[in-house]
């Protein structure tokens, strides 16, 4: 398991992020569309570091 622990600062923009429905202090909840998206752009090729637009 990560150990990362997330700032209010960083809490509060990933929840600005569209793709996010919730953020706790070490969890970030995506979207159900979001994660089928990644998944079929990842088949594609593309990993996490590259945009979905």
């Amino acid at each position: 398991m990560a150990t990362i622990i997330f700032a209010e600062s960083q809490r509060k923009e990933l929840e600005s992020n569209p793709n996010v429905i919730k953020v706790s202090d070490r969890f970030i909840t995506y979207s159900p569309e979001f994660k089928v998206k990644a998944v079929e752009e990842n088949a594609k090729g593309k990993g996490p570091h590259r945009s979905f637009s």
